[in-house]
């Protein structure tokens, strides 16, 4: 199923021949093609592609990370933190510089693009199943490949799969996972067309990624709205965490606090 194993050596020639091949170029066909879709708020989607898939997010272990700003970040550093715990670890974000491959990592390192390819064609042969079995509606660009990297992860055998959200939280394609931590950054005002006008409504929507036995960690990014994701957490007794600068007050017990002090920054 891989298009590189865990050992071997980076070739970009042998990649840039490989992003010329028809698997490739089918890879990118469905995915561009399946931006003309636009964005469906909805888990319907998602999740018939990955039941299609035999629920590939139930094989490891997740975090969801959401917020305004260093989502991205904030995912490639747990994931490196979780790796050099000794931990297979997966890493999905968005969007990409020059190549699609460059959304997912697994131990640090983008995929292939004869990864990518394998990822998009177990996605696309998922829509055509869920599609056969009733599902009438159009499978977006981000669903097909939020799909892909699940079954990628499973057939790579990660331990933890680190998600970036999309956008908000309650109906991205990565709420089909039930995340073990859920991370909020912060909360600004972004894609208010879809999310909202106001930091509370925004905060709301993002709330959705806490869910039961997920431990949620709020970023320093959440001061005033906190109550939003203490209220989300207490529906399901969640034991909420919290990282706030040094002489800040947090919004849980101090032992479920992580302290940070910025000593100097560049020039």
């Amino acid at each position: 199923m891989s298009g590189r194993g865990a050992h071997d050596v980076r070739n970009p020639g042998m990649e840039a021949a490989y992003r010329a091949s028809r698997p490739y170029r089918s890879a990118i066909s469905a995915l561009t093609g399946a931006l003309t879709f636009g964005i469906h708020p909805s888990l319907v989607g998602i999740r018939a592609l990955t039941h299609a898939l035999g629920r590939p997010q139930d094989a490891y272990a997740c975090v969801q990370v959401t917020g305004t700003n260093g989502k991205s970040s904030v995912t490639r550093m747990t994931a490196a933190i979780l790796h050099a715990h000794g931990l297979r670890a997966g890493a999905y974000t968005s969007p990409h510089m020059d190549f699609y491959e460059e959304r997912i990592e697994i131990d640090g390192e983008p995929i292939s693009p004869a990864q990518l390819a394998t990822a998009v064609t177990l996605a696309t042969d998922a829509s055509a199943t869920a599609q056969d079995a009733g599902y009438t509606d159009p499978i977006t660009e981000f669903e097909l490949l939020t799909a892909g990297a699940l079954a990628l992860f499973r057939a790579e055998g990660v331990d933890v799969a680190v998600l970036e959200v999309g956008m908000g939280g309650r109906w991205d394609a990565t709420s089909v996972v039930s995340p073990s931590v859920s991370v909020i950054t912060g909360v600004a005002v972004d894609h208010a067309e879809h999310l909202g006008t106001t930091r509370e409504a925004i905060a709301e929507d993002k709330a959705f990624i806490i869910k039961p036995a997920s431990a949620p960690i709020l970023g320093p990014g959440t001061v005033g709205i906190e109550d939003i994701f203490l209220r989300r957490a207490g529906e399901f007794d969640g034991h909420v965490r919290a990282v706030r600068p040094e002489g800040e007050s947090s919004p849980v017990a101090e032992e479920l606090t992580t302290r940070y002090a910025i000593r100097s920054v560049p020039d």
